[in-house]
């Protein structure tokens, strides 16, 4: 497939980049970077990928969510644009190894051609988390990471599977780490899991009890018709928790504090 870019908005092409990157969508990309792109990635043996690493690793990327996306045009040198971005990247639930990433920040370098820009080089990095007061390396921050990962391995086990039958008397095994969100609709319970919902007639109390929703797991009751896996929420505002899906779950107010204090406590 041959993709022709006329645009010459950097900012809007690097997004762009990055989407069809995660999307594994290796045409995309070959058409938009130049013969002698070069990329520094952000893992250890990322370091000046050539243009056929790229492509090839871009084959076997899983599908990531993005979000928290900031690009901006920093300077223009002579035909060469530099953008700056940053973003939030999500693993998709189904894809299995990873509910929420770091913060990820990437310097771009596209180059005026007769076709449209052409980006001929990548930087993309992980924020280093800073020290707290008083501390000489983030030690909490290793603390609050390690409490994460087990948190996660706790959600994968096999022990933790459960078993969820919808309305139409279908049975659904699934881990506590599929579930984004379980809400109650009426007299029933919607259990949210990737891109799926599943309808169970079953009173959210009950249903919460029987699965194993509670702070243990890695849930919160952030409403009293809705609890949230804490390992799927991204930021919590005067009104909503913002969950890596796009989703975003009303909390009740007077509980707020309380709210955001649980989500930190459990996630870490």
């Amino acid at each position: 497939m041959v993709v022709r870019i006329d645009s010459y908005d950097a900012p809007a092409l690097t997004e762009a980049f990055m989407e069809h990157y995660y999307q594994g969508d290796a045409d995309w990309l070959d058409a938009s970077t130049t013969d002698d792109f070069v990329c520094l990635g952000a893992q250890s043996d990322q370091f000046l990928l050539t243009k056929a690493d790229v492509l090839s690793l871009c084959r076997e990327m899983p599908h990531v969510l993005m979000s928290s996306k900031m690009y901006r045009q920093s300077a223009r040198v002579g035909d060469v644009r530099v953008v700056d971005g940053r973003f939030m990247g999500f693993l998709a639930p189904e894809e299995g190894s990873m509910a929420f990433a770091a913060e990820q920040r990437l310097t771009a370098l596209w180059r005026e051609t007769d076709e449209g820009l052409r980006m001929f080089h990548i930087h993309v990095s992980n924020a280093m988390s800073e020290p707290e007061e008083g501390e000489r390396f983030p030690i909490k921050f290793a603390t609050k990471a390690m409490q994460y990962i087990n948190l996660v391995s706790l959600q994968k086990h096999y022990l933790n599977q459960i078993e969820v039958v919808d309305i139409d008397g279908v049975y659904h095994m699934l881990r506590l780490f599929d579930v984004i969100s379980v809400e109650a609709k009426r007299q029933d319970v919607l259990v949210r899991y990737g891109y799926t919902t599943i309808r169970v007639h079953e009173g959210i109390a009950k249903l919460a009890e029987r699965i194993g929703l509670n702070a243990g797991n890695g849930f919160v009751q952030v409403h009293r018709s809705f609890w949230v896996n804490v390992l799927y929420v991204e930021t919590v505002d005067g009104e909503s928790v913002h969950l890596a899906t796009g989703e975003l779950v009303p909390i009740a107010q007077r509980r707020r504090r309380e709210i955001i204090n649980q989500i930190q406590s459990v996630r870490g």
